[in-house]
Formats: C-alpha cells, structure tokens, sequence
C-alpha cells in the first residue's frame, strides 16, 4: 500500500540538513539510483544542472547515470541555499553548489 506524503512543510533547517545530505552522501559517494528515486516527486520533481533541466524520475535516472559513468571523485561545495516557501504543499528549493571531480582521461572538472 503506497503511504500518503506528509503535507506538513519542512522547517527552512530540516531542508538545508536533507539537501547537504542528498550532496555528501549521494551525490559524492555515487549511490545507488534507488535511494535518490525514493526521495524525489516523480511528477514535481525538476532539476536544472549546468548541461541540462531534467524532470521526473526518467530524466533524473539518465542524467545520474551520465554522470556517474563519467565522473568520480566528486567532491560538492554547497555555496548557496535558498528555500522559497509557496502558497502550496511544494516549495522550490536553489542551490549554487560547484562540483570538482576527476573523469576519465581529462583530469580534474570543476563546474
């Protein structure tokens, strides 16, 4: 039986503890896509990284999966975080976080 989401909104400080998280212990040590998925609103979720805007679970699971076959050594600085409430149950959440990483046969990235 599929649980019914929690509506009530996170505190400004329980979003900034789960997206330092989602960057430190996903992001960097290349977790598995599960864990990810199971965090994310198919049908809210949009993302917009440097190369390109991802939404849902497919588009996540194709960019993930693209950058993990071409990154490794990742390391996330979270510069910016900033949380805008809305009037509904989904508020948007912007991130300025550079990655420095190393990929095969061109040495060290930075974003």
């Amino acid at each position: 039986m599929a649980q019914t989401p929690d509506p009530t909104p996170l505190e400004d400080a329980e979003v900034r503890s789960f997206v330092t998280k989602v960057y430190r212990e996903l992001f960097d040590s290349h977790a598995p896509l599960d864990l990810f998925l199971a965090s994310l609103d198919d049908d809210e979720l949009e993302m917009r990284f440097p190369e390109e805007t991802v939404r849902g679970h497919a588009g996540f699971q194709r960019w993930y999966e693209r950058i993990v076959n071409t990154f490794f050594d990742e390391t996330h600085t979270i510069r910016e975080l900033e949380v805008a409430r809305t009037l509904s149950v989904t508020d948007t959440v912007d991130t300025y976080v550079p990655m420095e990483a190393c990929s095969a046969g061109k040495g060290r990235y930075h974003t």
